[in-house]
């Protein structure tokens, strides 16, 4: 069952429900990992969900929020803000 909290008008708790194929999985598993290793953002992203959950569910967490970033950027045609997709 998921949750429906309301947290400044957004619903919280529906993200990262699937991650797409399992090619882009396992893309997306990659760049989260070199996020991780590579950025700061990124990094401290990773490590606040690590404390929370289990160090897969935060680097797949890491993959859903780039995964996001990558279809704005897609859609939008804008380039990448790191403050935006770690926020």
């Amino acid at each position: 069952m998921q949750r429906t909290t309301i947290s400044h008008g957004k619903r919280q708790g529906q993200g990262n429900v699937k991650n797409g194929n399992p090619s882009l999985e396992w893309a997306y598993m990659e760049v989260a990992q070199f996020a991780i290793r590579f950025s700061a953002k990124g990094q401290r992203f990773y490590q606040r969900k690590e404390t929370k959950s289990h160090r897969l569910l935060a680097r797949k967490a890491v993959a859903h929020t780039l995964l996001r970033a990558c279809y704005s950027i897609m859609r939008d045609l804008v380039p990448l803000e790191v403050q935006k997709a770690f926020g």
